[in-house]
């Protein structure tokens, strides 16, 4: 990984920058994660990603249920099943899903 002095100018390197536990930042984030572990999953946290404009993320594994939410710009989001096991010489499986996201 490329190494900078300040997050905010990996950002402005076009890197992602990722918060994987938000809701132990942000009091929301947390009462949303408590009402649905509370009715549907056993356990939910949270993870907020900031991508530079432009950015092209990785594609995400389908190792456990999400819920993604854009809020601002539009992203690409392509979810594939996980890749844990294969030899690295192996293709990669093609996307489950492939989407553009944007807010709302």
């Amino acid at each position: 990984p490329y190494m900078r002095d300040s997050v905010f100018m990996a950002y402005l390197d076009q890197a992602t920058l990722s918060l994987a536990g938000a809701e132990r930042f942000y009091r929301p984030l947390l009462e949303i994660c408590d009402r649905l572990g509370s009715t549907s999953f056993d356990y939910v946290s949270a993870r907020l990603v900031l991508e530079p404009p432009g950015c092209v993320g990785a594609t995400l594994g389908a190792d456990a249920d999400l819920f993604a939410i854009q809020l601002r710009g539009e992203r690409r989001l392509s979810i594939a099943q996980p890749v844990a096991g294969l030899p690295v010489s192996m293709p990669r499986p093609k996307p489950l899903l492939a989407a553009a996201m944007q807010p709302g």
